[in-house]
């Protein structure tokens, strides 16, 4: 009986054993299984985007919760490092660095014999990486290099570059990356070390060994992203130094091995480029057209669509340009072509509005518009010849004013920061200093020329008094010889007309100047101004006055006779420039 007892007790156990060790080790699969279905989404991913999506979040916190869990009800399991890792992996794809740091750490310390510590100080360098701590990823990829496992030899070898790089070490980090391209084919950071590769050799001027590694990716990438990314980077390196025919074949290429519409259209809008950087415009917007044709309703097409407007905007045919840009959002509103064209509409339509406001408009505030309009075509639409050529105009034909030296101003300094001709604009500048005195550009300008600088002050002049040397006698008789105006008829239901003109005397007492103060109409003030043009009056030299103000009358008064002497300010004494020194 006691025999019995014992074998149940005994089958009992290592059921019991059996059955818990299936539990933490399925628990654990499934954590690896919605891990492994996580980075399936992010390899078909864009590389470049700036987040990861909601599902993959999702998929990495229960990846993280079920790992959890194998470490809180099984801590004494031998999976329990297997579990620590891909909580700190997990914890790593969604940007929880201090979390992921906190399990790579716990691996390392309290299961410093587990076969995971190289992987665990790999995850730790690329986590330090995320968070800048390069001293920190240094240590970390050292001590994983030092023990040198074969499944984490690639990673630990590019990611050491990837820290040199950002240390500025781009020599030794090309050995890195070279190291992966020529060793690790299988690697899942082949692709990354060869654009990366590619990219340094760029910026030191090694264009030929750049496309060297673009080409590896493109040939040997492990997916067809991989491949794709690798083309095109090649493609736009031969295009960037003018091997168009090279380049012109590899977009081909790329395109024919695309897996996807949006790879292949943007292979084949790369193509259309390199025929619009030849000069050969018409041939490109019908490689772009073409796309749109193949692919309507598409991201492609509505990229190709915003390049057919670019070849009008760049040729400053704004209208066209408009028309073409709002055709974008034809192929799909949703796209970030159809928000740039949107975006350049309006700035595009504002030039235009102003440019039919200066056509139109004949008043004072037609200089600050045509100023403005510079400035739009400038700073906008990012056309510097036709921004030039506003400035220049406006600087003639406003010279003296403000606005002709804020237009000669700006001139000299696209002349000098935009198109690098610093003697051209110093020539605009002595024109500055010397035509345009008094105003804040002169002033800039002779500071620059190291001219002495003058302050300009405007004075309110006080109102004009018409006085008399002696008011208590009969004023002096200043007409010489009068003529009296010819006879003009008065408007039906007016019964006088009076007319104040400001005469200047020259010395030999004729009428040097005339302006009418007080106009009575056209015809009266002409006749007027034949009068007193005809009249003689008394010489500065002899004691008359240089400059003297006359009323007419029409009719003239009975007795009085034409002319009237002034002995009251005009009623708009601000129009009268001078001095009045006697009548």
């Amino acid at each position: 009986m006691k025999g019995f007892v014992l074998r149940l007790w005994v089958i009992g156990l290592a059921a019991g054993a059996f059955t818990g060790g299936c539990a933490y080790f399925n628990t654990l699969h499934n954590a690896n299984a919605k891990f492994a279905e996580a980075q399936d989404i992010k390899k078909r991913a864009d590389p470049e985007r700036n987040d990861i999506s909601n599902q993959e979040k999702t998929l990495y916190q229960e990846s993280f919760e079920k790992a959890a869990k194998v470490v809180k009800y099984y801590p004494d399991s031998k999976w329990v490092d297997d579990a620590l890792l891909l909580m700190g992996r997990a914890s790593f794809e969604k940007g929880e660095y201090s979390t992921a740091l906190r399990k790579f750490d716990e691996i390392l310390t309290f299961y410093s014999e587990s076969d995971l510590v190289p992987k665990a100080l790999l995850m730790k360098g690329r986590t330090h990486i995320e968070t800048k701590e390069y001293a920190g990823a240094v240590e970390a990829l050292t001590r994983a290099a030092e023990l040198d496992k074969k499944d984490t030899r690639d990673g630990v070898t590019y990611f050491s570059g990837v820290v040199r790089s950002e240390l500025g070490n781009y020599d030794e980090a090309l050995i890195s990356f070279a190291d992966v391209l020529n060793h690790h084919g299988g690697s899942e950071w082949f692709a990354d070390a060869g654009l990366r590769a590619g990219a340094i050799a760029e910026e030191q001027g090694d264009v030929e060994t750049a496309v060297g590694f673009y080409e590896k990716v493109h040939d040997h990438g492990g997916t067809p992203q991989e491949r794709f990314r690798g083309g095109m980077r090649k493609g736009r390196a031969l295009l960037s130094v003018g091997e168009y025919e090279r380049a012109e074949k590899t977009f081909q290429k790329v395109a024919k091995r695309s897996t996807n519409v949006e790879d292949e259209g943007a292979a084949r809008l790369a193509e259309g480029d390199v025929h619009y950087s030849l000069g050969e415009v018409d041939r490109a917007r019908e490689i772009y057209a073409v796309i749109i044709e193949k692919m309507p309703l598409s991201e492609p097409a509505a990229n190709a669509q915003l390049a057919i407007a670019r070849t009008w905007d760049d040729v400053g045919d704004l209208e066209r340009a408009h028309e073409e840009y709002e055709r974008v959002r034809e192929q799909g509103s949703g796209f970030e072509a159809s928000r740039t064209a949107s975006q350049r509409m309006t700035e595009i339509q504002s030039v235009i509005d102003l440019r039919l406001a200066i056509d139109n408009d004949d008043d004072d505030d037609r200089e600050r518009k045509r100023y403005l309009l510079a400035e739009q075509l400038l700073e906008e639409i990012g056309n510097v010849d036709a921004a030039l050529a506003e400035y220049s105009s406006l600087a003639e034909d406003a010279i003296g004013t403000e606005w002709g030296a804020k237009a000669l101003y700006a001139e000299a300094w696209v002349l000098e920061h935009r198109l690098d001709e610093p003697d051209s604009a110093e020539a605009l500048l002595h024109r500055l200093a010397n035509y345009h005195s008094g105003t804040e550009a002169d002033a800039y300008a002779r500071r620059r020329l190291g001219y002495p600088v003058w302050t300009v002050e405007r004075l309110d002049a006080p109102p004009v008094h018409f006085i008399r040397p002696n008011m208590d006698t009969e004023p002096e008789e200043i007409v010489l010889s009068r003529v009296d105006p010819r006879d003009v008829p008065l408007p039906p239901g007016v019964a006088e007309v009076e007319v104040w003109v400001r005469l200047t005397i020259a010395d030999d007492g004729s009428v040097e100047k005339t302006k009418i103060v007080r106009s009575g109409g056209n015809e009266f003030d002409a006749a007027v101004i034949e009068a007193v043009q005809a009249s003689k009056f008394l010489s500065p030299t002899a004691g008359g006055p240089r400059i003297t103000v006359a009323r007419y009358v029409f009719p003239p008064p009975p007795e009085e006779g034409a002319v009237e002497e002034v002995q009251e300010a005009p009623p708009d004494p601000s129009t009268v420039e001078g001095s009045i020194e006697g009548l």
